[in-house]
């Protein structure tokens, strides 16, 4: 390698280290973008205005490709000055990134080493995206309370309940990567473990009015998280895809009777000694990853089990899920998987009583989760 091959290769490593380095932080100011016009570093112009609209963090707005963007330079009013190349495209590093399906970029699986799941085979990393949130419990034992899911390298997605004080848990890890907790055989780098930097939680959410809903919630996590697009010999994680693109504030609902998937390590038809057995064991009442299909119903069925709930900000359906975790859809085994739901409420045990579960609807919270990510 010459000389000048040696320097420009430091320039690049250099430039490289700064984007990460720069763009990790969570200050709107600190997000550097390449811009456009000249291919160099420059600050993303935070908030600015663009068609009408207030963004204060990336945007796929307008762009053909679905890729996010934000401005570089903004008139004194805070619009986007366009065309003039002010702008540039947001790293997928970053916590602001919106993984987009139709790249392949979130939703698909890897399949490697099977697994029995109720009775059928399911891929080790069949649902990439699955988390456990866990802490010690008041006696010192280590417990995974809730479920959730990775939405990009940065955060995860949950409930707003499961950082109530009904848990009794302090919260300090996130896990990423863990299918069964009774195994040791796996590799080193399919778990990834990581400490919460920040909890958000919906600020119309409420313990005492479970059925008003707003119960989601986001972890921020202490550091990114190795993602298969990164380095796929190092990671099979794969955020789960969003409805990103959805800007209706009503969008159409669920369909009645169609079935979706609820994933999670919670309470089973196991018996209560085996399962006290494994949540003293393992932290969690079944250790392999299970996976249900549950039939979507009508809010008239549940609001006639429950009492009037938020029908517009709610899914409800004939099986309950674990805390936090995601009511999934996909067309086929061959598309993506798509959270519509995080779970909410429902009977304790699943099967056991004729009440459904809640789920609160992604889509209605796009908006919010959105205006909560930080580069």
């Amino acid at each position: 390698m010459t000389l000048r091959e040696v320097r420009a290769f430091l320039v690049v490593f250099v430039l490289l280290y700064a984007v990460d380095l720069i763009c990790a932080q969570t200050k709107e100011s600190d997000c550097w973008v390449n811009q456009d016009s000249d291919s160099n570093l420059h600050p993303c112009a935070f908030p600015f205005y663009f068609k009408g609209r207030r963004y204060s963090s990336c945007t796929n707005e307008d762009d053909p490709d679905g890729k996010s963007w934000c401005s570089t330079k903004t008139a004194p009013n805070g619009a986007h000055i366009g065309g003039r190349g002010f702008w540039g495209f947001c790293d997928p590093r970053l916590g602001t990134w919106e993984p987009n399906n139709e790249f392949g970029e979130c939703g698909f699986e890897h399949a490697t080493a099977a697994f029995i799941v109720n009775g059928k085979d399911a891929e080790s990393n069949e649902f990439p995206f699955i988390a456990a949130l866990g802490g010690f419990n008041a006696v010192g034992k280590k417990s995974f309370f809730c479920g959730a899911t990775l939405i990009n390298g940065w955060y995860v997605l949950t409930a707003a309940h499961c950082f109530s004080s009904r848990f009794k848990v302090n919260f300090t890890e996130v896990l990423l990567g863990e299918v069964d907790f009774s195994r040791e055989d796996e590799t080193s780098h399919a778990v990834q473990k990581f400490s919460p930097a920040q909890v958000i939680v919906h600020p119309k959410w409420n313990i005492e009015e479970l059925l008003k809903g707003f119960d989601i919630a986001l972890v921020r996590l202490n550091k990114k998280a190795i993602l298969s697009i990164d380095d796929q010999s190092m990671s099979s994680l794969v955020p789960v895809c969003l409805p990103w693109g959805s800007r209706e504030p009503s969008p159409p609902p669920v369909k009645v009777g169609t079935n979706l998937t609820v994933i999670g390590w919670g309470i089973t038809e196991k018996s209560p000694l085996e399962q006290r057995t494994n949540i003293e064991q393992f932290g969690v009442a079944e250790p392999l990853l299970q996976k249900v299909e549950v039939g979507v119903i009508s809010e008239s069925s549940c609001e006639a089990e429950y009492g009037r709930i938020n029908v517009d900000d709610t899914i409800c359906a004939l099986t309950p899920g674990d805390s936090g975790g995601p009511l999934l859809e996909r067309g086929s085994t061959a598309d993506s998987w798509h959270q519509v739901g995080i779970v909410s409420f429902g009977p304790r045990k699943c099967g056991k009583s004729p009440l459904p579960g809640v789920y609160s609807k992604v889509s209605q919270f796009i908006p919010w989760i959105r205006s909560q990510l930080q580069p």
